[in-house]
């Protein structure tokens, strides 16, 4: 715009001089017609365009993968019935959890009544990505006067999961039944007959304990009630994320195994807990129940969406009634005190380290340190005893 501003100025020079050297009726026009074309515009720009409105749609789905591409879509409305006018917007992205925001200038002419405007949004790396729109401006024909347009203040928002490796179930041992659970599997019936899982016909070989006897003499036929399996109520992954010294990339592979060895769970239909630090919290952590792919990706979000400040060493934190604790960290440095503070004397604790492998450290009394960096997430759980 400074540079069409600098033509215009040159232009209008011109005609003075040329008016002040020929007096005429030519000249005249010439200057009165350089003089009040931006006048016009400007009345233009304001019929066509200054009750002018932009809005961020919500997208179709708020879940993506790394690599994907993401569409931001804004809603222009125009209720003027002259269209044409010059738009120029900045959407602020914000990569929440690489801590690198960026503003992607848009340019467009606007319709007569409403349209819609896409920008891509290139997903490089797991985390929360916020969009918004900051600064909505109107240009007049000329590109010589700018008026602001109102930008709505909403935000979308994008969670981008990490490309997740499949994990051999043949290397995984079998979950144990933990009868104080209050999750059951859903897939598979169990021993614990507090909970119905079932009710069928007798098959040979099913026990005579599971014969429900009101039910076989009303229907006149053997019918067993099948208990459920009690799963993983007791069974957390807690995430430890770097602080701000450490790269996105290493962030991403903790994510990568807290979410893989989550996700894989769910599928066998195995309930846990999935758990991240909060010094805000009274008990230091916040924690949510994942038992299906829903709550699985809900827990994904909240993770990402804590980010990645400092905790301080002195951290209280209270995990509740939880027998199993699968901590991942980039390594030691960030999980120790942490760890110290589960009291691993009272709780099975693993400790899962992303980074660079830390062999030389002393040993953390009641507590397994499994490096994981460049191995597979099931060879490592296959030396876990959950």
């Amino acid at each position: 715009m400074a540079q069409r501003r600098a033509e215009y100025i040159c232009i209008l020079i011109a005609a003075l001089l040329f008016y002040a050297f020929c007096t005429d009726f030519i000249s005249l026009f010439i200057l009165l017609n350089v003089i009040f074309l931006p006048v016009m515009s400007v009345v233009l720009t304001c019929i066509s365009g200054l009750s002018l409105e932009a809005a961020i749609e919500n997208p179709d789905t708020t879940q993506a993968e790394v690599g994907d591409e993401l569409r931001v879509y804004v809603r222009v409305k125009n209720p003027a019935r002259l269209g044409g006018a010059r738009v120029r917007m900045n959407l602020l992205i914000n990569y929440e959890l690489e801590g690198k925001v960026h503003t992607e200038k848009m340019r467009f002419v606007t319709e007569r009544s409403e349209q819609m405007t896409a920008c891509l949004v290139s997903a490089q790396h797991c985390g929360r990505i916020t969009c918004r729109i900051e600064k909505l401006r109107l240009y007049d024909y000329l590109w010589l006067l700018a008026i602001p347009g109102k930008a709505s203040h909403d935000r979308c928002s994008f969670t981008v999961m990490p490309k997740l490796p499949d994990i051999d179930p043949l290397a995984v041992p079998t979950l144990r039944e933990d009868f104080e659970s209050s999750i059951y599997a859903q897939n598979r019936p169990g021993r614990d007959y507090s909970e119905v899982y079932e009710i069928r016909s007798y098959r040979e070989g099913d026990p005579i304990s599971s014969i429900h006897h009101k039910l076989s003499a009303k229907r006149e036929e053997l019918v067993v009630r099948e208990g459920s399996y009690p799963v993983g109520s007791r069974l957390m992954l807690l995430s430890i994320l770097p602080d701000w010294t450490g790269t996105i990339e290493e962030c991403e592979e903790v994510l990568t195994a807290v979410f893989s060895v989550s996700s894989f769970l769910t599928a066998d239909g195995l309930g846990h807990v999935i758990a991240w630090l909060d010094e805000d919290d009274p008990s230091g952590i916040m924690q949510m129940s994942v038992s299906d792919k829903v709550s699985f990706y809900e827990a994904a979000a909240c993770v990402m969406e804590s980010g990645r400040d400092p905790h301080s060493q002195d951290m209280d934190v209270r995990i509740g009634n939880v027998q199993r604790l699968l901590c991942f960290a980039r390594g030691r440095t960030d999980a120790e005190h942490i760890l110290y503070a589960v009291r691993p004397d009272k709780v099975g604790v693993t400790a899962i380290f992303t980074g660079e492998s830390e062999d030389n450290s002393p040993e953390i009394p009641g507590m397994e340190i499994i490096p994981a960096a460049g191995r597979d997430l099931g060879e490592v759980l296959s030396s876990l005893v959950i």
